[in-house]
């Protein structure tokens, strides 16, 4: 009689697990959607460890951000303040920026068309950018 009734008790937990375990119905023809979060703004770190650079990630506009104990050791100053892309509605993730092996210099690449330029940053004030060839 024990044995039954655990026989039961086992099957109606399992029972309930696979009634609740089921994902809603979908519609037929009706897509799933999952909502992907893309950043906009994204921080890449450099070799200096007080600086960042900081990609608007939607038009290739990039910064300088460097951070310290000291508020005056904070700033954030422009590296290239030109857009790349003039667009009524902005791609986030559509720029992306990669190290070298040159501390200075990134390389920022259109995700979208494959264009690419050269970033430089410094302490000095000689930042900028220039499309590679």
């Amino acid at each position: 009689m024990k044995r039954h009734r655990l026989i039961l008790t086992l099957a109606g937990i399992l029972l309930c697990c696979a009634a609740f375990g089921q994902r809603p119905p979908v519609a037929a023809g009706a897509a799933e959607r999952t909502e992907v979060f893309i950043p906009r703004f994204k921080l890449f770190p450099t070799t200096n460890i007080w600086i960042f650079l900081k990609l608007d990630t939607s038009n290739g506009k990039v910064w300088m951000v460097q951070y310290g104990m000291e508020e005056k050791d904070r700033l954030e100053a422009p590296v290239n303040l030109l857009p790349l892309v003039y667009s009524r509605d902005p791609t986030p993730g559509r720029f992306t920026l990669y190290p070298t092996e040159t501390m200075w210099t990134f390389i920022l690449l259109d995700q979208t068309d494959g264009r690419t330029w050269q970033v430089q940053w410094s302490l000095d004030g000689k930042e900028g950018i220039s499309p590679c060839p």
